[in-house]
């Protein structure tokens, strides 16, 4: 979770509960050396990945996103690729700059993002 969700008093409490820990490197190294059976998932692309989904496009953004596999490689921990297959075909981004500037100043400044977009009928599919 991004670190700043932590913030939250309410919120902070029942992310922690869940098991939810932040998304820095001390966070996931403490995680992937505690011992066997646990582990971390990860976005690597995050909120500007996030951002830019498009209906019938693809954009990976992880040109810049390696440190989670030199964290892998120094702790030992194995990384298992995932990736979800038709999940931009679903929502459709605002084309308004001015939402879009938003949501990247927020990106920038926050390191998250409200999201705007809007859903499909699965039926239409």
């Amino acid at each position: 979770v991004v670190p700043i969700v932590f913030a939250a008093p309410v919120l902070r409490e029942c992310l922690l509960l869940l098991g939810a820990r932040s998304v820095t490197t001390a966070g996931c190294r403490g995680i992937l050396t505690s011992g066997p059976g646990h582990s971390v998932a990860i976005v690597p692309g995050g909120t500007r990945e996030i951002l830019e989904a498009q209906p019938k496009a693809v954009k990976i953004a992880i040109r810049q996103r390696k440190g989670f596999i030199r964290l892998a490689l120094e702790t030992g921990s194995p990384v298992v690729p995932v990736y979800g297959f038709g999940e931009n075909d679903l929502f459709d981004q605002p084309k308004s700059s001015f939402i879009r500037y938003f949501q990247r100043y927020c990106t920038d400044r926050f390191g998250l993002s409200l999201p705007f977009f809007q859903g499909k009928e699965l039926a239409r599919m």
